[in-house]
């Protein structure tokens, strides 16, 4: 039988492991493709959810749009009543914004003056300190 004293194997177990290195690069190869087939999927996931969201921003600029319709039919802007400019004589914490009812003071320790709006569509209602989905606080100008 034939030996090789390079490798100190027989031509047979050269053979076999010659197989083996093979089979090990077609596994490397073939987990490679299935990562970059999973990148690929994540990438469109990730592409659709963009869509998605400019999708929703779309309809939430028309909601918006709508709501401004409404208010101004109903006699215009809704109104927080008591509202505040600045935080001087006040001590920390929400108050009602004179921007409208979506949106509230607040005032720092230091007696920093912030306006913030409320997220969601909601409004600043005085009596919770909070905003709600629909304040009972809130009343359209005029009335």
């Amino acid at each position: 039988m034939y030996y090789d004293e390079s490798s100190g194997l027989t031509p047979k177990e050269r053979r076999e492991m010659y197989d083996l290195q093979m089979e090990e690069e077609d596994y490397v190869r073939m987990k490679e493709k299935e990562k970059e087939e999973e990148l690929r999927e994540i990438r469109a996931q990730e592409e659709r959810e963009k869509e998605a969201i400019v999708e929703l921003e779309k309809k939430l600029d028309e909601l918006e749009k709508m709501k401004n319709e409404v208010d101004t039919r109903e006699g215009g802007k809704r109104i927080n009543p008591g509202c505040v400019t600045s935080c001087d004589e006040l001590t920390a914490g929400k108050y009602p914004s004179c921007k409208g009812c979506d949106h509230f003071a607040l005032c720092t320790k230091h007696g920093y003056f912030r306006e913030r709006k409320c997220k969601n569509n909601r409004e600043f209602d005085v009596d919770v300190n909070k905003c709600v989905q629909a304040s009972s606080t809130c009343f359209y100008e005029g009335q």
